[in-house]
């Protein structure tokens, strides 16, 4: 039990430090100084995980209270550095497992999500010359990703986000996002890799 409000308490501190970065970007008022102060906040690895969820939570709630043009101008500036933040924390991140995660739970269409994870879980069995003709790799490639790396970024993203004292409705949808993501990469694991590494991943 100690241990859990341990992580609790660490966890909102982390959200209450990401509260006051949001607030200084959004001190800018002018939308090309707000992201001088984004970036310079990545640049300077200010900004984690939990500034993306903050940063989030504002755009949604930004969105559904916008009822006139003052508050759907709020509402696109939210959105647009909530995209911007989410480009940067893929540039800089240091764990790429962690880096496609971000990319495909923000990806809406199932056909692009399964592209993504073909191209970083599949062995890789053709390159592109400069003509862009398919060349085949005999034998394949090693997937760019490794399986059990992809499962532990699921695992480890779904435990901190059910760590953090956020909306509650944010929280399960977000833990939703990964669950399905999980699912289609295990069908890609299944159908392209081996029993061995279908048993990692699960």
């Amino acid at each position: 039990q100690r241990t859990m409000d341990a992580l609790r308490t660490a966890a909102d501190k982390r959200l209450v430090a990401a509260r006051e970065l949001l607030e200084a970007v959004l001190d800018a008022g002018e939308l090309l100084e707000m992201d001088r102060r984004l970036v310079t906040l990545f640049k300077d690895g200010l900004a984690d995980a939990s500034f993306l969820t903050i940063l989030n939570m504002n755009a949604v709630a930004a969105r559904e209270r916008a009822t006139d043009e003052a508050s759907e101008q709020r509402a696109r500036v939210m959105e647009h550095l909530y995209t911007r933040a989410q480009e940067e924390w893929e540039k800089r991140c240091d764990n790429q497992a962690n880096a496609v995660l971000h990319r495909l739970t923000r990806t809406e269409q199932p056909a692009i999500r399964r592209n993504i994870l073909e191209y970083y879980l599949a062995p890789q069995t053709e390159i592109l010359v400069p003509n862009a003709d398919p060349v085949p790799l005999d034998p394949p490639r090693p997937p760019r990703l490794s399986s059990r790396d992809f499962a532990t970024a699921v695992a480890t993203a779904v435990a901190k986000l059910r760590q953090l004292d956020a909306d509650a409705d944010l929280i399960r949808t977000s833990v939703e996002e990964c669950r399905i993501v999980a699912k289609e990469a295990r069908l890609v694991v299944m159908e392209r890799l081996t029993p061995e590494d279908l048993r990692a991943f699960e």
